[in-house]
């Protein structure tokens, strides 16, 4: 098919043909939010390019006030000084064809996709308009100007499994479609459906793509600061769900996770963007992960009250908190399907073996997660209230 034509290359067999490459003169879309904002400052501070800032004016803010503010949130970085001579700010929209007409006269090589709607349970419609039509809008545009798309996805279109026979599936760079469960989270299924369509392009119509699917997006490695819409982060939501129960079960204490600083992810998105053609897809997440022990402890340190019970103590008191209307509301992300006899759901994990060997053939690593840097990620959305239970 044209999606594992376009896919058939992003294995370890090839990766002794990584090598950096430019990147031009540069679109990004999505410049006000937590990756873009941080695309925006790589991509000032590692390429020479102009840079092309697509961003949606509001009626009482213009398209360059909102992107100065988000800048200077931040990294109280002022842009003003890079306006007209690194940086042009545009007003429009992906979602609209005829505002991304008005882009084909620019000279642009590379796309920088940041721009979506990651609200998981949103109106499939609207997540359908911006991580979907608006994908293939800009897939249209980098076919009519030779410019090469860098889409950020998520590991996420892994989906699901679901039966208690089923069996996992783990999505690697070089897959999309492996009989996995999108459709219930409307989130997911548009990110997957918006890769389909750039690979089916890639495959069919010679577009030149890259998809940077990404992990758990964390405060950034060098000093802790975090997303300023922190509330739709759904790992985060997950560690607030224990501190509303004040417990976690210890069953789950060697568990994994990893998290991905946000200043490391755009440096790697940065360095993959320039590499052949022929590669297409990247897992752009830290190859270190952490036990959820650590990541109680380091609550802990900071404070927060979370106990390490047993597994029946853990279930009690779950179901206690959702017949609470006070916090039934905190606890909502760990109900998950297992409470549900009738239908067992797994994750399908993922790997990201060939990323990182291309990553270190690039100059690249991530950094080991330690202890520090969980308490700093922890205390900094302290800081920010987000553990606060209301009365």
């Amino acid at each position: 098919s044209d999606v594992q034509k376009a896919l058939q290359y992003n294995t370890p067999q090839f990766v002794d043909e990584i090598k950096p490459g430019k990147l031009g003169n540069m679109l990004l879309t999505g410049g006000t939010g937590f990756l873009g904002a941080h695309m925006l400052r790589e991509l000032l501070n590692t390429t020479d390019g102009m840079i092309y800032c697509l961003v949606r004016g509001q009626q009482s803010v213009s398209a360059e006030d909102r992107l100065r503010a988000n800048m200077f949130y931040y990294f109280e970085m002022d842009i003003r000084p890079f306006v007209g001579k690194r940086v042009t700010v545009l007003d429009g929209d992906i979602t609209n064809a005829q505002s991304l007409e008005a882009l084909e006269g620019l000279d642009f090589a590379t796309v920088f996709n940041c721009a979506a709607s990651v609200k998981h349970f949103a109106d499939f419609s609207f997540l359908k308009s911006i991580n979907v039509d608006g994908v293939r809008n800009l897939a249209e545009l980098c076919l009519k100007k030779g410019a090469r798309l860098i889409h950020v996805s998520t590991v996420s279109v892994g989906g699901d499994v679901i039966g208690v026979d089923a069996v996992e599936q783990t999505l690697t760079e070089n897959q999309l479609e492996m009989g996995q469960e999108t459709i219930s989270n409307g989130y997911v299924h548009t990110k997957f459906l918006a890769e389909q369509t750039i690979l089916e392009m890639v495959g069919s119509r010679g577009l030149d793509a890259k998809i940077m699917r990404v992990g758990n997006l964390m405060s950034r490695q060098q000093d802790g600061e975090f997303q300023v819409n922190f509330s739709t982060n759904n790992f985060m939501s997950t560690l607030k769900s224990y501190v509303a129960l004040g417990c976690f079960p210890v069953s789950e204490m060697d568990e994994t996770d990893e998290f991905s600083p946000i200043d490391e992810v755009a440096h790697g998105i940065t360095l993959l963007a320039g590499t052949d053609a022929k590669f297409t897809v990247f897992h752009v997440y830290n190859s270190h992960t952490v036990e959820m022990g650590n990541i109680i402890r380091a609550m802990q340190e900071s404070d927060l009250n979370v106990d390490v019970v047993d597994d029946q103590t853990f279930n009690h008191r779950l179901r206690e908190a959702l017949a609470d209307d006070r916090i039934n509301a905190y606890v909502s992300p760990l109900v998950n399907y297992s409470l549900d006899d009738d239908e067992v759901r797994y994750e399908n994990p993922s790997n990201c073996q060939f990323t990182v060997k291309a990553l270190y053939r690039l100059g690249f690593q991530w950094s080991i997660t330690e202890m520090r840097y969980l308490r700093q990620a922890i205390e900094m959305m302290q800081t920010l209230g987000f553990f606060d239970l209301e009365e």
